[in-house]
């Protein structure tokens, strides 16, 4: 869960869809991304919320629905990874996705995921987890969440940020640019653009639900 912009305007570790169509648009090897992102702002728009829904409907992103879990109370120094539960009943399983209220850069939230009970000597610390990322704020007594307890919302203008990988949409988003706007007869550019795309979405998914081993999603076609 990572913002290839680390000076994005966007919240932490996920950019604006702004800087994601601009990332997209260079990539496919657009000299001025902005001044096309402003002529079809709309066109992106509708790009991004097919991306969305991809991930709504996916039977993995609906297993981690299904296993949300109550907010804890937490708290963490700058620079590590022990995440401490001061109140709640929660034993979190490895993998397990996590978020924890302004311990990421700027006070903003940190998306990361369990690794596994803190044990020293060989024993368990109670109360104790190892997270995949440190802190970059020290926080006490704040909200540890699942980032993903309901369907992730549709983005209602470019300004906005969503909890999806970076990587994820600016696959995305070339995908759906390319089946839009390339010549139907190039069918493997399309295919190999599909297939990038639904990797790298299967490979999120995976990665917040311990799904080991590559997972196949059919993407129904847009008309």
């Amino acid at each position: 869960m990572a913002s290839f912009n680390s000076g994005g305007s966007g919240s932490g570790q996920f950019s604006t869809l702004s800087e994601l169509i601009d990332d997209a648009l260079r990539e496919m090897g657009e000299a001025s991304p902005t001044v096309l992102k402003n002529l079809e702002s709309e066109r992106f728009l509708n790009y991004a919320n097919r991306v969305v829904a991809d991930i709504n409907r996916h039977p993995s992103f609906l297993d981690v629905l299904d296993n949300t879990y109550d907010d804890q109370t937490g708290s963490m120094v700058i620079n590590s990874n022990d995440l401490v539960i001061s109140t709640g009943t929660i034993t979190f399983n490895t993998y397990t996705p996590v978020r924890i209220a302004g311990a990421g850069a700027s006070n903003s939230d940190l998306y990361t995921f369990v690794l596994g009970p803190k044990t020293v000597g060989g024993s368990a610390v109670a109360g104790t987890y190892r997270l995949a990322d440190t802190a970059d704020t020290a926080v006490s007594n704040v909200v540890v969440s699942n980032p993903y307890k309901t369907r992730i919302k549709r983005y209602t203008a470019i300004a906005n940020y969503r909890a999806v990988d970076d990587e994820v949409m600016i696959e995305g988003l070339k995908n759906y640019y390319a089946i839009d706007d390339t010549d139907t007869n190039n069918t493997g550019l399309i295919s190999l653009k599909s297939g990038i795309y639904n990797n790298t979405l299967n490979n999120w998914i995976g990665s917040i639900t311990n799904i080991q081993g590559a997972l196949t999603v059919e993407i129904n076609e847009y008309t």
